[in-house]
């Protein structure tokens, strides 16, 4: 997302490398002018140095500060040369030396690269990226949830690095690198290398397959480690690996996009980054706070936690509260509220039930609110549907149905609003379900929206793709939830009352879900149960599957109304009917139609308003499908709704 304002400042990037300083001038996200590029001895003499990176910066005519991508060893906080194979003659000397009085900042050239790839090129929207550097060296940076794996000087992590790896006999950059490549080739370089491949010189293009075959055994290890979705390649060398072994699919390898751009915007963005701050400011907590509601359910739960009683905190919601792109359980909405609580009343103890569970929505989460959350007396309860519900009266209804369960169980229970990049969520009809019911609320979207839209944070400051928070968004939501609980934590106790009536409707107070073990169908024809665990994920595994269309099963159930699960894909997706009892079939599609990057659970209804008691259900695989799928379904789960006692 941009911003839709920024500063009026303009930031001079420069990528200084041991032959050339390329520079370009930026302003409010978009690259204004690239500037000739300058040559950069990086063997002179120190005047010689101090004269390439002055001129570079007197020829952009004028910038506010300049952004340095700049090889290592480097000190990136002090900005100070730290290089003893390149500009020696000036290691020990800060770059202020020769800024011509403008502020600066600096980044390694590896985690530039990469870093402009995660933010506007080959690796963007994905939660684990590599990036590599082919050239004179062999470079390496590794992001997870947009933010670099760094050193404490800023360079690349000790565990991302790879050109000082032990490689057969020697270390990586002996058989990787340019050096390595063109040592039997006096006075070429990779491109003139490459043209002789491509010309069909024999020895160059053994060359090429012996340098990728090095590459590729060496990523491999590498993207095993660090468990990479995603490896952009970038330097001088990369084309030349069209005459080398064939690329291995598996290691998701993607040629850069922005070419010898990347690091320039890798430079700017580090430049231009605006962190949320450690702690969050008086104003964004007066934003955050949408309601105190009524203490009371909360005051009782900290003169518990004053006893020393050992209590415990759930959580339920999708896949941000399962920690999706915040891969350290600690910085966590929940991880940072959890440890809140434990210094605040160190004598009591406190556990986590964690019920997050990716692409799902509120109806979904009242299904399961008593197997995955309740039966595990939880004593305090965060709830978190915003990006996953849709602002429509079903998601009302499921959503209120988990308050409902939840607070019929004596659970204290606050309500968390996050946000899409879009600005949007669910919080109008969720906020007000809580003010019904007199809940705390905090918003993560009121806190941050304003400077978001003034341009002083951008969302890939807070988020690597649309909709999941990076660490420290993460960290900043739990600490907007511990603002809240210190405030109510000095609010007059009042007694317990009644619940509500509904707000919107009652009917998910009471549920019931059929999934993996308690769905058991009682006669099954051409459907076949999955592996109880799967590699392609969550929705596949303990599923049922057919492909043949006419594969019928029935189950049973017990309810007054019937919802059934899915796994919604972008390929060879079915449909069934479903018809329970003598009522008419209704058709179920699982052609997911929208973008997706995975696999998605989708819950369609199916009938309601039955009468209390056992009904049966038969479930047949149909010929006819989307036009763009297909005849293969898998069959997730299946739903629905229980009368409450004595109401008829």
């Amino acid at each position: 997302m941009q911003s839709p304002q920024d500063t009026a400042e303009v930031i001079l990037a420069l990528d200084i490398g041991g032959t050339f300083i390329k520079s370009a001038l930026f302003r409010n996200g978009v690259m204004l002018r690239k500037l000739p590029q300058l040559p950069s001895r990086s063997g002179g003499s120190r005047e010689e140095i101090a004269s390439a990176i002055r001129s570079a910066i007197r020829q952009a005519g004028g910038a506010d500060r300049v952004a340095v991508s700049v090889p290592g060893p480097f000190d990136y906080a002090e900005g100070i040369f730290l290089m003893d194979h390149k500009f020696a003659a000036v290691k020990g000397v800060p770059f202020s030396e020769f800024s011509e009085g403008l502020p600066a900042t600096f980044i390694h050239d590896a985690n530039a690269f990469l870093l402009g790839e995660v933010l506007h090129g080959a690796a963007r929207g994905f939660l684990r990226a590599g990036g590599i550097t082919l050239g004179t060296g062999l470079g390496a940076a590794f992001a997870v949830g947009g933010d670099l794996q760094l050193s404490e000087l800023g360079s690349p992590a000790a565990g991302v690095t790879l050109w000082n790896r032990p490689y057969r006999g020697g270390i990586a950059e002996d058989r990787v690198s340019a050096r390595a490549l063109l040592k039997e080739f006096p006075g070429m370089g990779g491109k003139s290398l490459a043209e002789a491949a491509a010309a069909g010189d024999p020895a160059a293009q053994r060359a090429w397959r012996e340098y990728s075959r090095d590459l590729y055994a060496l990523l491999r290890q590498w993207r095993a480690e660090l468990e990479t979705e995603v490896i952009v390649l970038g330097g001088q060398l990369g084309k030349g690996l069209l005459y080398g072994e064939p690329m291995p699919a598996e290691l998701g390898i993607r040629f850069s996009e922005l070419g010898e751009d990347a690091a320039l915007w890798g430079a700017y963005e580090a430049a231009r980054s605006r962190a949320l701050p450690e702690e969050p400011t008086a104003e964004q907590i007066r934003r955050a706070i949408v309601s105190e509601g009524d203490p009371g359910a909360f005051r009782r739960f900290f003169a518990r936690a004053e006893r020393g009683e050992a209590l415990t905190v759930g959580v339920l919601g999708g896949s941000i509260t399962a920690g999706a792109a915040c891969p350290v359980p600690e910085k966590r909405y929940h991880g940072v509220l959890l440890e809140y609580l434990r210094r605040r009343y160190p004598r009591s103890s406190f556990s986590l039930v964690k019920a997050g569970i990716g692409a799902t929505d509120s109806v979904y989460g009242a299904f399961r609110a008593e197997r995955d959350l309740l039966a595990r007396c939880p004593d305090l309860v965060f709830l978190e549907f915003a990006v996953n519900d849709t602002d429509s009266p079903v998601w009302a209804a499921g959503y209120e149905g988990c308050v409902r369960q939840i607070l019929s169980r004596g659970c204290a229970l606050a309500l968390l609003f996050m946000t899409h990049n879009h600005q949007r969520n669910c919080q109008r009809f969720q906020e007000a379900i809580g003010r019904h019911y007199a809940l705390p609320m905090a918003s993560f979207r009121d806190a941050v929206m304003p400077e978001l839209m003034a341009g002083k944070l951008r969302w890939e400051d807070l988020s690597p793709d649309a909709v999941h928070p990076n660490p420290a968004a993460h960290s900043f939501a739990g600490k907007l939830l511990c603002a809240l609980m210190a405030k109510l934590a000095i609010l007059p106790e009042t007694p317990a009352g009644a619940l509500p009536e509904p707000l919107f409707s009652d009917g998910f107070e009471r549920t019931f879900l059929l999934e993996r073990e308690s769905f058991r169908p009682e006669e099954s024809d051409g459907w076949e149960e999955t592996a109880a665990e799967d590699p392609r994920g969550y929705w596949y595994a303990g599923r049922r599957f057919a492909s043949r269309p006419g594969s019928r099963m029935s189950f049973s159930f017990e309810g007054t109304s019937l919802w059934v699960s899915c796994l919604g894909i972008q390929g060879p997706a079915g449909r069934i009917s479903v018809r329970v009892d003598s009522g008419i079939p209704v058709m179920v599609e699982s052609y997911f139609r929208h973008d997706w990057s995975g696999p998605k659970q989708l819950w369609c209804p199916v009938v309601s308003g039955l009468e209390e008691g056992k009904h049966t259900a038969e479930v047949t695989l149909l010929e006819e499908h989307h036009p763009e799928g297909g005849t293969e379904f898998y069959f997730c789960a299946a739903g629905g709704t229980v009368r409450k006692e004595g109401n008829r």
